[in-house]
């Protein structure tokens, strides 16, 4: 009886051990593509009548990747990495190594729209094959408890080559884009992108990026968001927002509630009273003002929000996590 007891207690012990990962033959990069649904690739490029005669789409995509990955700053460096490593990149099936003038006449001619479609469609894909992909309203820590759907709103310029993209002209001898970008913040995925001149606001495309959003999801944002009219259609749709309060606005404060965390230092109900505010916003704000560490220095800011309820502690660590959208870019 005692042998026995002891073989149940020694095979617990080995199941309780960790699995070790499985080994495989495959570099990183073959292991990214092959999670492409292979028929993705061909049924859009036929949809979208690409012409494929000396570079296939496979090719072009494998390419671009590859480029991403490695980080090249030009199409020669992605052309020469793919001659060094041609033993590795032709293990895929279907693919080929372009010339550098075959490169550039497909990134040229070539639907951009395609990429974007492909990039859907391989998130959707991903979300029909694992439940956890999919955009989740678990969250961990102080926001598990939300149980919503989070999004982060913000844009980054991208500097780019005047000779090449003339209708980019953002200065007299520069040329750059804006990409303006909601992130989901449970799978920290881009939910909508836009590109365009540089020369626009962040908030220009700000309805835009939130139209997908609904009643009871939370939208966050840096103070470059925070318009009446903005909030006040976010307000309207019955999302909830959290964002910096701009210099110099005029409010009114309506009531004051005790704050029981040492980091939160004002918690308040107020109404905006200024000329271009009163009319187009004329609800409650919750105004919240707390200490935040920011770049190991810590700092007071000021938050607003919609929501009454949830405690001011909770505010500020929702708009700690606008960090993630940083971490993107």
């Amino acid at each position: 009886m005692k042998n026995k007891n002891s073989k149940t207690a020694a095979e617990t012990v080995k199941i309780q051990q960790p699995q070790k990962p499985t080994r495989t033959t495959y570099a990183i990069f073959e292991q990214i593509i092959k999670l492409i649904p292979p028929y993705l690739i061909r049924n859009l490029s036929q949809k979208l009548k690409v012409d494929t005669r000396k570079f296939s789409v496979k090719s072009h995509v494998c390419s671009l990747i590859l480029g991403q990955l490695i980080k090249c700053g030009s199409l020669n460096t992605i052309c020469d990495t793919l001659k060094v490593h041609e033993a590795e990149f032709v293990r895929l099936q279907g693919v080929s190594i372009p010339s550098r003038n075959t490169f550039s006449h497909a990134n040229r001619t070539r639907d951009p729209l395609f990429a974007e479609k492909l990039y859907w469609e391989v998130r959707d894909a991903f979300c029909n094959q694992e439940p956890l992909f999919a955009p989740s309203t678990r969250q961990e820590g102080k926001l598990y408890r939300l149980r919503r759907n989070i999004l982060i709103l913000d844009s980054t310029v991208i500097q780019l080559v005047l000779n090449s993209i003339d209708w980019a002209k953002h200065r007299r001898k520069k040329a750059a884009a804006k990409l303006h970008m909601s992130l989901n913040l449970s799978n920290l995925l881009p939910a909508c992108a836009i590109t365009e001149e540089a020369a626009h606001h962040d908030s220009t495309r700000a309805k835009t990026l939130t139209s997908e959003l609904k009643d009871g999801d939370i939208c966050i944002a840096d103070r470059a968001y925070t318009n009446a009219p903005f909030l006040n259609d976010l307000n309207q749709r019955g999302i909830f927002f959290v964002m910096r309060e701009k210099s110099k606005t005029l409010y009114e404060v309506l009531q004051e509630s005790e704050t029981h965390h040492s980091n939160v230092i004002g918690d308040q109900r107020i109404k905006l009273t200024g000329k271009d505010t009163v009319d187009v916003y004329n609800g409650e704000l919750r105004r919240v003002k707390a200490i935040v560490l920011v770049d190991g220095k810590e700092r007071e800011i000021v938050f607003y929000t919609n929501n009454m309820n949830w405690s001011a502690t909770t505010v500020s660590a929702l708009y700690k996590e606008r960090w993630a959208i940083e971490v993107f870019f």
